[in-house]
């Protein structure tokens, strides 16, 4: 009972820690990463507590450290590979099937050459750490997908990109508005318009194309990955 509660503890704050990032996210398309240290340690103790086995926790948390000293480069690749490849082995020889670490280094590899904000990547980390063994949801109390040994990481990450995939439509829609829907483009930018731009610089990059000047629209990761963490967390899928 008290581990039922400490779980329904640690989500709610983790829930407000990500609503919080991700209205920073929309409306600024910035988020602190240091936001995620306080998920980070709430998970170390609850993973604690609850008795994890460390093999299941601890290297992601390693990974969740090594995006504080090291930004997308060839290093941090290296080392987030490094810690993969010891876990893993470690892992199999314990007779551990670790499916959180696997969900953890994709989601550390999103970090190299910062293909997703390494804030986001910070997020998901935690919250895999976090949440690392298999549990029932908080409110279906069935394991995601009728399959206990899957632990609720890998549905973060499933319904998280299933989610990232609702911003295509969304440019889609924008380009048919305007007339550039079969641009090559259009599932990730629009044509250059300077008032647009000028409303809302932070939501666009600029890049110059042969079709001409484009505003690629910088998407707000977070709140996918926040919405595919409450599904998951709250349904058990």
């Amino acid at each position: 009972m008290v581990s039922d509660l400490a779980l329904i503890a640690l989500f709610a704050f983790d829930a407000f820690i990500l609503t919080v990032g991700s209205v920073s996210d929309v409306y600024t398309r910035k988020v602190n990463s240091y936001l995620f240290v306080a998920p980070a340690a709430g998970g170390v103790v609850y993973d604690i507590f609850s008795g994890s086995p460390a093999i299941t926790y601890v290297p992601v948390f390693a990974m969740f450290a090594v995006c504080f000293f090291l930004r997308g480069n060839l290093i941090y690749l290296l080392v987030q590979t490094a810690i993969f490849t010891i876990s893993l082995f470690l892992s199999l020889l314990l007779g551990f099937g670790n499916i959180s670490l696997i969900v953890a280094y994709v989601y550390a590899l999103m970090g190299y050459r910062e293909f997703i904000g390494i804030g986001d990547v910070k997020a998901m980390l935690a919250l895999t750490g976090s949440f690392a063994v298999p549990f029932f949801g908080i409110i279906s109390g069935g394991p995601g997908l009728l399959i206990s040994f899957i632990p609720v990481p890998f549905f973060f990450m499933l319904n998280s990109t299933v989610l990232s995939a609702a911003y295509i439509p969304y440019l889609l829609l924008l380009n048919f508005r305007r007339g550039t829907l079969r641009k090559r483009y259009s599932f990730y930018a629009i044509a250059y318009d300077e008032k647009e731009y000028g409303k809302a610089e932070h939501k666009y990059r600029l890049r110059d194309l042969a079709d001409g000047k484009v505003m690629v629209y910088k998407m707000p990761f977070l709140v996918p990955i926040t919405a595919g963490f409450l599904i998951a967390m709250i349904t058990g899928i």
